[in-house]
Parts: structure tokens; C-alpha cells; sequence
């Protein structure tokens, strides 16, 4: 076992952390290469190279709804027809003359189930009720319906069903074109809300992987808020109307964005209690976990088939607007009895977005059930730089008290004359050591003690008499390698915490170091020799720790004496 994973205490660093500022040289090399490229590129413009992708066309003229028999044109696209649940709303027209070639269509359901028809023959069916027995949520989704060539004059029909009152007899844009052109007026058309989405979503898996990277210092702002922000950016994904470009799966397209709602409020209840609070509020735990309850309990609904996502959803704005109105007040509480400035910054950024989210919530109910407003997008961007900010502030507060207490700590295990670890690091070392029997065998305690130390400072001074010291730690710290770690516990005493498995291996370090000072004698004008003790680690059942530091002190001191007087 390499000695430097032994025990944790001795994974410490010997020199100081240190951050080393960016010199103004290298911001000016760097803006200097920008600003250079970026002229170039405009001096040097010539040819269009860029590759433009050719857009579908409109098809939403010259559509009949059939209603109770009669043919009704539909004036208006989007729109919605008054079609009862569970009812097909049926739309159908003739295509026109450029369908003498293949084409394709593209139009997109509403939480509806759609059937395509070309003079009464099937020709395309979206959506599964049910799934290995479990029922699937209808989903909002695009589908292309490819048709053949010479289908001019032909009667195109699309039947929609949905399920709920407040989706039913929906209809949304159509499109025409080849694949590609109808993939790039998607783009054409969400490509903001899609790249919207996925910076939030990287802004998540970075803030976790922040917390990941620096769990020794447990910032758990980074884990609650990364949780959060990672959730929020699938909702925003889900309501991009992208998503089809990531995932086929029905439930995922139907689900993400019900089951990201509910979601959300749990790691902002966590953020707050764990961060923000003052003072430990074990009543928050009952808060979350009920939020979780009725997380999973949305979902065992949907897949029963007892409630979709959908009729469980005012519910679930329920919860998230009581437990965003439960985080304003205690952010209010915390912010008037313990002037609490991380309460405040938090509470100018959740009412934000609780602002944001009303006015969504409103056009959700009132206006547009499908619509997902730049408003809300602009809120949570917002909220998402004010709690960014606010993270990284105390993240960074938290790495320099950090630092400090490292530089601190080290200075308090380093010996000043030797630069290397001082009796405490000792001390701290064998206590974690001893505190694994499993690791404690199979170790060696070495002691080392200057012979006629006093002699050396009598007679050549004690600048001598440090350098000295100086010299008998290096021989030993060199000679130990990485076996383990050596330490001065005195004025020239000397010890080393070995992971060496056998006693002929310790006697051949003995004799090396015996050889290493022997050496280093020769060139001194004083004469440097030690004596070496040394005991071996192992741990019986019911021996304490007290005890067993007592016996290896004793057994140590024992071999000292044998050697006491070699010169080495």
C-alpha cells in the first residue's frame, strides 16, 4: 500500500496555496491576437460562402373543417374549433398543382392524436395510448407526413382528437416542403428557445459539476441551485418544441416538462434551508418531501391511467406558487430579524421570477394553454444572473476562508527550520494512523536523534548546529522517499512514519541513511552522527489507543538506546 494513501492527514500539500494573478501582459496579448483576427476577417471578406437552407412554405390556406356533415372553410390558423373531448375535429383540402412532385407536410398536434388521410387511405398515424400496459401522456408534437408524387387534386384529411376540453379542436400551423426545408423552418422559427434551453441546461451540469469538482468544501449552492437550474432548463427544452430533434419517446415529449414542474420547488426549498436560513427549520424536510410524494404520485397517475399530466397540472401550480410564496416569506422573515444579505439578494431573484411566472401561469389559463412566452424566458435569465452571482460570490468567500485556513494550518505543521512537518503533523499523523487498524499494520515508526548535538553548538555555534539539523532531515526525508513521511518532534529529534512491510526492508533504510550521513560527515568541519530507534505498528483486539502509543514509545526508546553512541 503506497504510504501517501495510508492516512488522510498526510495527503496535505508542503508548500502554501498560492493564486498567481493574470499579468496585464497577457490580457494584452490576448485582446491584441482578438482584435487582429477579427480585422482580418472583415478586410478579407470576398466570397458568400454560407449555406443556406431553404425554408418550407405556408400551408394553411384553403383548409374545410367537416362539422356534423357540412363543410365549413376554417378562416383562421392557428385557431380552435369548438370540437367536444374525445371527438375528432376533421380538416381536409385539396392539394394543389405542385403536388404533381413528392413532397412532404408538417403539421403539429396539441396534446391530440392525430391521422393523416390521402383520399381516404391512411397514410400516416401518431401516438400510443399505452405502453407495456401503462398509459403514455399524449403529446404536443411535429409530424411529417411524406406524400407521394402526383397526388394534385387529391383530398388531403387530418383527424385530431384530444382528450381535454381546453385542447380539443386545436390547429396549428401546416408547412410544405421537402424534409430539409421543413427541418430548417424549425429552426428558422426555434432556434432561440432551443439554444435558450440548452445554455440553461449547461449552466446546470456546470454548476454541478462545480459541486462535484469542490465537495470537500461542500458548497451546496451549487449542488440546490445546479438542481434547479438543470430542471428548469428541461422544462424550457420540453417547451422549446425542439425536443423531437433529441428524443422520439413519447412519455419524455408528454412528460418532461409536467414532471420538471413539479420538480423545481424541491431543490429551491433545499437551496434555502441548506444556504439561505439562519436558524435550521426541520419543518422544511416535511415541506420536500411532500413536494416528492406528489412528484411520484403524478407519475403513477399518469402510468395507471387514473389522471394524465395534464389534468393533474393546476394542481401542480398550486404547489409551486405556495411553495414559492412559503421561500418569499422566509426570505422576508430572514431579511427583517437577521439583516441576512444572502435573504435579501434571494429575494429580490425568486420574486422575479415568481413575477415571470405569474404572468405565465395567466397566459396558460387565460390566453394560450401551449404558449411559452419570451417574458418567462427573460425572468428566469435574469434570476438565473442574480443567483449565479450570488453563488459564485459566496462560493468564492468560502475559497479564500479556505485558503486562509489552509496557509494557517500549514504553518502550524511546518517545522520553520526544516520546512517539513513539525511534532503536531506527527501527532496528527499517527492518531489517524492508529484510528484504521486495517492500514495501522504494516507500518514502522522511526525515531532519529543528533548525537552530541550540545557539542556542536558549543563549539561551532548553533547557526552550525541548525545546519546540521537541516542536513539530517534531508538525508532522512531522502532516503524515506515515498515509503512514507518524515517529521522533527525537537530540537534534533527526528521521526518518520514508514509503510514498509517487513523488518529486513526497514534494516536496509537504516543502513542507507547510516551510509547517506556517513558521507555528508566527510565534508563538514564538525563531526554529524545519529542514533536510530525504530518499532513496528500492530494492532491487537483489545489494545486502546493510549496503550498502544504508550508501548510504541516504550519499544521505540528501547531501540534508540541499543543504537545510542553508533556513529552513523
Amino acid at each position: 500500500m503506497p504510504a501517501g494513501t495510508v492516512y488522510a492527514a498526510n495527503s496535505y500539500e508542503q508548500d502554501a496555496i498560492r493564486v498567481k494573478p493574470i499579468g496585464r501582459g497577457t490580457s494584452i496579448i490576448f485582446l491584441t491576437a482578438a482584435v487582429l483576427f477579427a480585422a482580418l476577417s472583415v478586410f478579407l471578406y470576398s466570397n458568400e460562402l454560407h449555406i443556406e437552407l431553404q425554408e418550407a412554405s405556408p400551408f394553411d390556406e384553403n383548409w374545410t373543417a367537416i362539422i356534423d356533415g357540412e363543410a365549413e372553410a376554417v378562416n383562421e390558423i392557428p385557431g380552435q374549433i369548438d370540437t367536444p373531448a374525445g371527438e375528432p375535429l376533421i380538416i381536409e383540402k385539396n392539394l394543389p398543382e405542385s403536388f404533381t412532385r413528392e413532397q412532404a407536410v408538417m403539421f403539429r398536434s396539441s396534446l391530440q392524436y392525430a391521422s393523416v388521410y390521402l383520399d381516404d387511405r391512411l397514410i400516416h398515424q401518431s401516438l400510443d395510448e399505452t405502453a407495456s400496459g401503462l398509459r403514455l401522456p399524449p403529446a404536443s408534437h411535429w409530424f411529417i407526413v411524406d406524400i407521394p408524387a402526383d397526388a394534385s387534386g387529391q383530398t388531403l384529411r387530418l383527424e385530431l382528437t384530444s382528450p381535454y376540453e381546453d385542447m380539443s379542436g386545436r390547429i396549428n400551423h401546416a408547412y410544405a416542403g421537402d424534409r430539409a426545408g421543413l427541418q430548417a423552418q424549425l429552426f428558422h422559427d426555434y432556434m432561440v428557445d432551443l439554444l435558450f434551453a440548452l445554455i440553461i441546461i449547461g449552466t446546470g451540469f456546470a454548476m454541478l459539476g462545480s459541486y462535484v469538482f469542490l465537495r470537500s468544501i461542500r458548497p451546496y449552492e451549487m449542488l440546490y441551485l445546479g438542481m434547479m437550474v438543470l430542471t428548469s432548463g428541461f422544462w424550457f427544452l420540453a417547451e422549446s418544441r425542439m425536443i423531437q430533434f433529441f428524443t422520439g419517446n413519447q412519455f419524455l415529449i408528454g412528460g418532461l416538462a409536467y414532471v420538471a414542474l413539479a420538480f423545481i420547488p424541491i431543490p429551491l426549498l433545499m437551496y434555502v434551508k441548506h444556504v439561505i436560513l439562519t436558524d435550521e427549520r426541520k419543518w422544511l424536510n416535511a415541506v420536500t418531501a411532500f413536494l416528492f410524494s406528489w412528484f411520484v404520485f403524478i407519475i403513477v397517475l399518469q402510468l395507471s391511467g387514473i389522471a394524465d399530466f395534464f389534468e393533474t397540472l393546476t394542481v401542480t401550480f398550486l404547489l409551486s406558487f405556495i411553495s414559492y410564496t412559503l421561500v418569499i416569506g422566509l426570505m422576508i422573515f430572514e431579511s427583517l430579524k437577521y439583516r441576512n444579505q444572502d435573504a435579501k439578494r434571494f429575494l429580490a431573484g425568486i420574486g422575479l421570477l415568481l413575477f415571470f411566472a405569474l404572468i405565465e401561469v395567466l397566459s396558460f389559463l387565460l390566453y394560450d394553454p401551449v404558449f411559452t412566452s419570451d417574458i418567462l424566458r427573460i425572468g428566469f435569465g435574469l434570476f438565473l444572473l442574480l443567483m449565479a452571482a450570488n453563488a459564485l460570490t459566496s462560493l468564492i468567500k468560502r475559497l479564500k476562508t479556505l485558503q486562509e485556513s489552509a496557509i494557517y494550518e500549514q504553518l502550524a505543521y511546518t517545522d520553520p527550520l526544516t520546512q517539513g512537518y513539525n511534532r503536531m503533523a506527527f501527532e496528527r499523523d499517527v492518531q489517524s494512523l492508529l484510528s484504521d487498524s486495517e492500514s495501522a499494520n504494516g507500518h514502522w515508526l522511526l525515531y532519529v536523534d543528533i548525537n552530541d548535538m550540545k557539542a556542536i553548538n558549543d563549539e561551532y555555534g548553533h547557526k552550525s548546529g541548525d545546519e546540521a539539523i537541516r542536513i539530517i532531515f534531508r538525508l532522512m526525508t531522502d532516503i524515506i522517499g515515498n515509503k512514507g513521511h518524515g517529521y522533527r518532534i525537537g530540537g534534533d529529534e527526528f521521526a518518520a512514519i514508514l509503510a514498509i512491510p517487513s523488518e529486513e526492508e526497514i534494516e536496509r533504510l537504516i543502513e542507507s541513511l547510516i551510509s547517506a550521513v556517513k558521507e555528508a560527515d566527510k565534508e563538514l568541519p564538525y563531526h554529524l552522527s545519529a542514533a536510530v530507534g525504530r518499532a513496528y505498528v500492530h494492532l491487537g483486539e483489545t489494545t486502546n489507543l493510549s496503550d498502544l502509543l504508550h508501548e510504541a514509545d516504550k519499544n521505540m526508546y528501547a531501540e534508540k538506546l541499543k543504537t545510542k553512541g553508533q556513529k552513523l
